[in-house]
């Protein structure tokens, strides 16, 4: 089932709130289908957060954050942790300027 916005919404706030007291956040953005209006019944949501964080964490590290985050939301919320020096290599050509031009900055 879509979520609506104000669902979007919250879940988007209760997710910067809990992941603020666990790692620090320089941005975050929603994209993806939520995003460009397009979600469907399958659709996740795309959280894709910059972190100074981001170095020191282990791939297992980020993904029992994700995990941690999607048990809290009760939704598929696909995290994405990367390290705040991404957002001054987002180029049109990589995933980092796919996110900072499609995306909606949250945080």
């Amino acid at each position: 089932m879509v979520k609506t916005k104000t669902e979007i919404r919250s879940i988007i706030e209760d997710s910067i709130r809990y992941l603020r007291n666990k790692i620090s956040i320089s941005s975050a953005y929603l994209f993806g289908s939520y995003a460009s209006g397009t979600a469907g019944a399958w659709s996740d949501i795309d959280l894709a957060v910059f972190s100074r964080d981001a170095d020191k964490m282990k791939i297992e590290d980020k993904a029992k954050l994700a995990s941690e985050l999607r048990l809290r939301c009760h939704t598929e919320v696909e995290l994405h942790i990367f390290p705040q020096r991404a957002l001054k290599e987002a180029r049109t050509t990589n995933f980092y300027g796919y996110i900072l031009k499609t995306g909606k900055k949250v945080f």
